[in-house]
């Protein structure tokens, strides 16, 4: 891994000239933008005022380093793919990438818990301590302390990565964490040793974190990445694209293929990104006003069910809402946003996607439960007040949006009380359900 430990920290210093130099079109250039100025969700907002950040991930990652045999899921030796993502749904996402790629794949990384210390340990840590080091103490001075003492981590984990590629004569690797801000360094490193590089985004828009994307394939669950790919192609920087279905498509798609009825009419469901939670719990911020938007949609929805007692208002919440002793913060939440106490909050296990009859029209200002939903046949609205940039021009998805409380009550009222084929073709919508797509 010494050989690989070092190469890494080469290009790793070759992308910090390119950030500070007068090429501003390479490839080089574009992922120094995302390793430095982009945030990360790795840290908490708190560690960018922390001066010792840097010394800290550098005994986490030395602990990491002397370790052996933590941190992967290994699936098939015979196969030539590689996954890297995170603890979470660890073997939903295997079966997805199985199923979507039409590929086998080798080991499944955990990056946060990977154990480094497989193929050596002392010679790696002697040529990556001093690297370390020196990024431990520009972390007290630089304004960009999170991103430089993320490096710390980055590289060996990046190395590490590498190395077991080769010797595992790894041919492509499946990239589930295109958000992270080295991922597109990462695709330099792994392109240039003739490994190809394959992302997988989540369904929400791309513009939110990858406006930048460097890749050789690209899986888009949505037709809006098309458009996107069309728009950002300067910096959307991709070989090809392969349509797939959202990610948990698999655990829902019986269920809606031949049943899309809702169970009740003038049921107004409202997804919830849990923002205000996310900031109480300083989490780094997700960008784009989200916890404004849902403010100013849950204030809307509480005016209209005054207006209008026929309307029921059913609020879903994010996991993270539903912890124990969160639930009285988050009926005091609801409440004071939508204004009284005319709601219900859905609580019944399974995760939203598999109660979308709950509600016949449901709304959300950022999730990737809106697409889930429009994929699965289910009439769907977004408040996209404060996030300007989306939808873009004459893109389908305008159709579905508002942004002030008499455009909501508008497309309540040409929506409500009509069937699902009538919305999605009104709106133009139609290559958005499950039927456009390949069977997850």
């Amino acid at each position: 891994m010494t050989n690989e430990l070092k190469g890494v920290i080469r290009k790793y210093y070759e992308i910090e000239r390119a950030w500070t130099g007068s090429d501003k079109n390479s490839n080089e250039y574009l992922a120094a933008v995302c390793l430095f100025e982009y945030p990360s969700y790795r840290l908490l907002d708190s560690d960018k005022r922390d001066r010792l950040i840097g010394f800290r991930l550098l005994v986490r990652t030395l602990r990491r380093m002397l370790s052996s045999g933590n941190g992967k899921t290994e699936i098939n030796p015979e196969a030539k793919a590689l996954v890297i993502g995170s603890s979470k749904n660890t073997n939903d996402i295997i079966q997805y990438i199985s199923r979507s790629g039409k590929t086998t794949l080798h080991t499944y990384f955990d990056r946060d818990h990977m154990s480094l210390g497989d193929f050596g340990k002392w010679l790696p840590t002697l040529a990556w301590l001093p690297y370390a080091l020196r990024q431990s103490f520009r972390c007290i001075f630089s304004q960009y302390r999170s991103a430089i003492a993320l490096t710390i981590a980055e590289i060996p984990e990046i190395a590490f990565t590498l190395e077991f590629a080769k010797r595992n004569s790894i041919s492509m690797l499946y990239d589930f964490l295109p958000y992270e801000v080295d991922s597109n360094f990462m695709y330099l490193v792994f392109r240039a040793n003739n490994i190809g590089v394959f992302k997988i985004p989540s369904s929400g828009p791309l513009a939110t974190h990858h406006k930048i994307l460097l890749s050789d394939f690209i899986a888009v669950s949505t037709p809006y990445h098309l458009e996107e790919i069309r728009k950002f192609s300067s910096t959307m920087r991709i070989g090809d694209h392969a349509l797939w279905p959202p990610e948990k498509a698999h655990m829902y798609f019986h269920r809606y293929k031949n049943n899309r009825d809702w169970e009740e009419n003038n049921t107004i469901g409202f997804y919830s990104h849990g923002e205000w939670i996310r900031k109480a719990e300083k989490q780094s911020d997700y960008g784009g006003r989200i916890g404004d938007a849902e403010e100013a949609i849950l204030r809307m929805l509480g005016n209209l069910v005054r207006k209008n007692p026929t309307l029921k208002l059913r609020i879903f919440p994010h996991p993270r809402e539903l912890k124990p002793d969160k639930r009285d913060e988050m009926y005091a939440h609801y409440a004071k946003c939508i204004g009284h106490e005319a709601f219900e909050v859905f609580t019944q296990p399974g995760g939203t996607s598999q109660h979308f009859a709950k509600a016949e029209i449901a709304i959300a200002a950022f999730s990737t439960i809106l697409y889930e939903r429009l994929y699965s046949g289910y009439k769907t609205l977004i408040g996209n007040m404060f996030i300007f940039e989306f939808p873009m021009n004459q893109s389908s998805l305008n159709s579905i949006c508002f942004k002030t409380e008499v455009e909501l009550e508008e497309m309540l009222n040409r929506f409500g009380n009509i069937d699902a084929d009538s919305f999605f073709a009104l709106t133009g919508l139609v290559d958005y359900r499950m039927d456009s797509y390949p069977e997850p």
